[in-house]
């Protein structure tokens, strides 16, 4: 631990906590970054002084982070990064606008609860203790002077890391730590308000910063600080997205449009057609697959082929292929009868596979005369559970971008119900997916239900073979992209498998 004297600067080594970090070669350590999460949620559940001794009777007053400071940072965007990294000098009227927007914006945290702002609270100045217990594992090195500023700068300062890149997936999951642990101590805290104010201060952290390291590199020699700027670009649109930053993120959108791409437009369910993988032989799933195949075992009441079916029609297509290997004539009456009310209007086609097993990859070449340039595959064993409210297929087509994709998987984390294996991918801060390394662990496991392109099918072999073959050239091109499941998947790979399945299903309501 160093302490300041704030008056003077003067440091003193009270403590040495050693050089183990909170991070690691992947990025953030989830059990680390949740520990400095809880420790800052107490800390701002605790009333602070707005003075502290410093010599005999003398006192010093913390200062506040008040707008006028605030404004003068986010002005670093218009002097530096926009003249020397975007190549524009904004004139009297652009600088105006921008500093009222940023004025209204700002009223609404600065008039809210203030609270000591360490502001370098993130991984640079953080140790991990491992022989000590709770947050106080969690050391913190010589920060400069508090100054009194809303709570959520310092939050956002951790979950939004200039020098690491932090998952969108893992901030989520950091927020509902605080959360949890501010509600804990104050059952009144506004949430919602916080979101907002996370959401501002995170803009404003992100705009001084894009303007700091432009600096950095012009006028201090430093390009190396460059290289954050995509991570930092990924941060502001992040934050950018929500409702109580509409008029900046306008504003981004014309003066610098490369923060804020134009959103695409989402495929239309009604003629986006489906492909559901369902010629496996399911080997796994013995002895219940002896007589009947994986698709049509049943749980929860439904079979896992109507499950996957009735979700396409939820979520609003209206035209499935489904391929067939393994005892296909059962799977063709089923398809025929038609017994499930949810999927009954859905128009599917069957792709016959009788002749050959052509795994994932050759199933679905085979069937492309039947799909169109883009399409969503299902494997038909996918299973998860979902609040209502909640539909992942619908949010995975939103999220599909086809000028920056070539495939986009819905993914779920490594200790999803079922799941026994070390993952599959990795996630940057924008959800590019890279492989798990050899030997290695990853955070997501591919939960079966992907969008891609017909086009990626052009160069590949005739005959069987793996999905596997296109993620690895996606990844290859940086054009693999993920989406993280909302609900719970549940990995349905034995029989032993189904019991559990069926609990999860009947605690989200028997969620299809």
């Amino acid at each position: 631990m160093q302490h300041e004297r704030p008056d003077e600067g003067n440091a003193l080594l009270l403590e040495d906590f050693g050089r183990e970090p909170v991070v690691d070669g992947n990025g953030p350590i989830p059990e680390r970054y949740g520990e400095a999460t809880r420790l800052l949620a107490q800390l701002h559940g605790r009333t602070l002084p707005a003075t502290l001794p410093v010599a005999g009777e003398e006192s010093y007053a913390i200062p506040p982070y008040d707008g006028e400071a605030l404004l003068i940072e986010v002005e670093l965007l218009l002097d530096w990064y926009l003249p020397h990294v975007v190549g524009t000098r904004p004139s009297g009227s652009v600088r105006s606008e921008f500093g009222h927007i940023w004025r209204d914006i700002l009223a609404g945290p600065i008039a809210g609860p203030q609270t000591w702002t360490l502001r370098d609270y993130h991984s640079p100045n953080l140790i991990w203790l491992p022989e000590r217990e709770g947050i106080r594992r969690v050391g913190v090195l010589g920060l400069p002077a508090p100054v009194l500023g809303p709570p959520a700068y310092d939050v956002v300062s951790l979950l939004q890391d200039a020098r690491v890149a932090v998952p969108a997936e893992l901030e989520l999951r950091l927020l509902g730590i605080y959360a949890s642990e501010r509600h804990a101590a104050e059952p009144g805290f506004d949430m919602s308000a916080f979101a907002a104010s996370y959401a501002i201060m995170g803009a404003q952290r992100a705009t001084k910063i894009l303007g700091i390291f432009a600096r950095l590199d012009r006028r201090d020699g430093k390009p190396h600080y460059l290289a954050h700027l995509p991570r930092i670009r990924g941060y502001l649109a992040r934050n950018l997205a929500h409702p109580a930053l509409a008029r900046l993120a306008a504003w981004f959108q014309v003066h610098v449009g490369e923060l804020v791409p134009p959103a695409p437009q989402p495929p239309d369910p009604a003629t986006l057609p489906a492909m559901v993988l369902a010629a496996g032989l399911g080997k796994r799933m013995r002895p219940v697959t002896d007589s009947r195949p994986k698709p049509l075992v049943g749980v929860g009441g439904r079979t896992m082929l109507d499950h996957a079916l009735g979700r396409l029609a939820d979520a609003g297509i209206r035209r499935a292929v489904v391929n067939v290997h393994y005892l296909p004539e059962m799977i063709e009456s089923h398809v025929a009868a038609r017994p499930d009310p949810a999927w009954r209007d859905l128009d599917v086609a069957i792709s016959d596979e009788r002749d050959a097993l052509l795994e994932t990859g050759g199933g679905i070449k085979r069937a492309l005369p039947l799909l169109g340039p883009d399409f969503l595959v299902l494997n038909s064993d996918s299973l998860w559970a979902e609040a209502a409210g909640t539909a992942n297929l619908s949010r995975l087509m939103a999220a599909w971008s086809p000028g920056a994709m070539d495939i986009l998987l819905l993914l779920a984390p490594r200790d999803s119900l079922g799941y026994a294996g070390a993952g599959d991918f990795s996630a940057d801060d924008g959800f590019r997916l890279t492989r798990r390394s050899p030997g290695g662990t990853a955070p997501f496991v591919y939960a079966g239900v992907a969008m891609m392109k017909r086009g990626l099918f052009d160069d590949t072999p005739e005959g069987a073979f793996s999905l596997n073959l296109l993620f690895d050239r996606a990844v290859a091109s940086g054009r693999l992209y993920g989406l993280p499941i909302a609900g719970e998947w549940l990995h349905v790979g034995t029989p032993d498998a189904i019991a559990a399945a069926e609990a999860r299903l009947a605690a989200f309501g028997g969620a299809r």
